[in-house]
C-alpha cells in the first residue's frame, strides 16, 4: 500500500494571496495590527506558527482566547477572499489527482500547515477535496514535522478504518513546493517530490535533495513512479 501526502499552497493550487489577505484583514480587525512586517514566512510553515510570530512581535499575549479569536475571524474572511482573488488549480494538479483515484493501492492525504477548516475550504473551493480522506494540518504544530507524524499517524488510522492496511507498512510520499516540505518528509522516513510551482527555483529544492524535482505536476507517470516505487 502507497500513502501520498500533497501540500497545498502552491502545489495543488495558488489563490493569488487569499490566505494573506485573510490573515491582514484579521488581524487589523481583530487586533488593530495594521501591517504584518514583510519579513515573516508564509512558506512551508504552520498558520499557529506564524500567528504566534505576529503576536509576539506586536505584544499580544499568545493563549488559547486569543488564537481562537484570531482563527474563527480568519476563516470567515478565508470564504470571501478565495472568491475575490480568482485563484487557479496549477498545471498538472487534476490529471494527477484523477490518476490516483482509480488506483486502489494508493490512499491520497493532505500535509500542510493551514488550519484544518482552511485547507477544506481551499479544496473545496477549487474542487478537489473529494480527492482526499485524510491529513496533518496546522491548528496546534508549529513545526512542519510535528504535522507529518500528525499526517502519518491520520494515514495509518484511515487504513485500518478501510481495511486496507497491509501487512507491509505503508510506503508514504510527500509532495511539497518547499525545502520544508522535503525535510519533514525526511521526518517521517517518507520519499519526497518537490514542485517549482511556488517561490522555491529547481535549484533551491534540489539542494534539500528530494527524491525527485519537477517544474510542476505536470510529469503524471514519473511522479506515479515514484510514489509506487519500493
Amino acid at each position: 500500500m502507497y500513502v501520498a501526502l500533497f501540500d497545498i499552497d502552491s502545489t495543488l493550487l495558488r489563490t493569488q494571496g487569499a490566505g494573506r489577505a485573510a490573515f491582514a484583514e484579521t488581524f487589523r480587525a481583530e487586533f488593530d495590527i495594521e501591517r504584518i512586517r514583510g519579513d515573516i514566512s508564509f512558506a512551508g510553515r504552520s498558520d499557529r506558527a506564524i500567528v504566534r510570530e505576529v503576536f509576539t512581535q506586536h505584544g499580544i499575549e499568545d493563549r488559547p482566547g486569543t488564537w481562537q479569536r484570531f482563527r474563527q475571524g480568519y476563516l470567515q474572511r478565508l470564504e470571501r477572499t478565495l472568491v475575490t482573488r480568482r485563484g487557479c488549480l496549477l498545471p498538472g494538479v487534476l490529471p494527477l489527482l484523477r490518476a490516483i483515484r482509480e488506483r486502489s493501492d494508493i490512499a491520497m492525504g493532505i500535509l500542510t500547515g493551514n488550519v484544518a477548516a482552511g485547507a477544506w475550504l481551499k479544496l473545496r473551493h477549487y474542487g478537489i477535496d473529494s480527492f482526499f480522506d485524510f491529513g496533518g494540518f496546522g491548528d496546534h504544530r508549529l513545526d512542519r514535522g510535528g504535522i507529518a507524524a500528525d499526517a502519518l499517524g491520520a494515514a495509518d488510522a484511515y487504513l485500518r478504518t478501510t481495511h486496507r492496511l497491509s501487512a507491509e507498512p505503508a510506503l508514504t510520499t510527500v509532495i511539497g513546493d518547499t525545502p520544508e516540505d522535503v525535510r519533514c518528509a525526511r521526518c517521517i522516513a517518507a520519499k519526497a517530490i518537490a514542485v517549482a510551482t511556488g517561490d522555491s527555483s529547481l535549484s533551491d529544492l534540489a539542494a534539500a535533495a528530494p527524491d525527485r524535482a519537477f517544474p510542476d505536476l505536470t510529469h503524471r507517470d514519473a511522479v506515479l513512479g515514484i510514489i509506487t516505487a519500493a
